[in-house]
């Protein structure tokens, strides 16, 4: 890891299998990028930024051509806002931001098929761990909405909702919360 950054633990391997893309954050502003690495070196190449701050989780799309991050955001108070960014790989150009409603929420884990995304979150950055974490939607239809129904599920969601599939045929998506003890669909 280079000096100054903290590397998430999340990536993606290009579709040729040479490079490793993985989500960083400059320690000195919090600002992201997606480093760019060989994938039998691990040797630096270069990066691009990941279009806000502290990125968490890379996925590639669309045979590899475009890049889906999700960003957490900073504090309240500081930094961008919590986004989910897609980003042409080649060209390292930003195609779509999308922020979170509201600002309780960081952007933690995704899950994409087709066009549609399922982003996962957790209480945002110095909020308390106990707050709702949150599952917020991405469709054909455009925008990223964070559900808010039924009441008695989203009550349950206490501190980060975890992982997230999606059913490619049908749709329906699966998402951990480990503090409410639930699985939500």
């Amino acid at each position: 890891l280079r000096e100054g950054h903290f590397f998430y633990g999340h990536g993606s391997v290009s579709a040729d299998g040479r490079l490793l893309y993985s989500t960083e954050t400059r320690l000195a502003d919090g600002s992201g990028v997606i480093a760019v690495r060989d994938t039998r070196t691990l040797e630096y190449l270069g990066e691009f930024p990941s279009h806000g701050d502290h990125p968490h989780e890379c996925r590639l799309i669309e045979g590899g051509r475009v890049m889906v991050v999700t960003n957490g955001g900073g504090t309240e108070e500081s930094g961008h806002r919590p986004s989910l960014a897609y980003v042409e790989v080649r060209s390292r150009r930003l195609l779509l931001r999308l922020e979170l409603p509201g600002s309780q929420f960081n952007a933690g884990h995704v899950a994409v098929a087709g066009r549609s995304a399922v982003v996962v979150s957790a209480p945002r950055r110095g909020l308390p761990a106990d707050r709702l974490g949150a599952v917020s939607v991405h469709g054909p239809s455009g925008g990223l909405h964070t559900l808010h129904e039924p009441a008695a599920v989203i009550s349950r969601m206490q501190g980060e909702s975890l992982s997230v599939t999606i059913h490619a045929g049908s749709g329906v998506f699966g998402v951990t919360h480990p503090n409410g003890n639930m699985v939500s669909f």
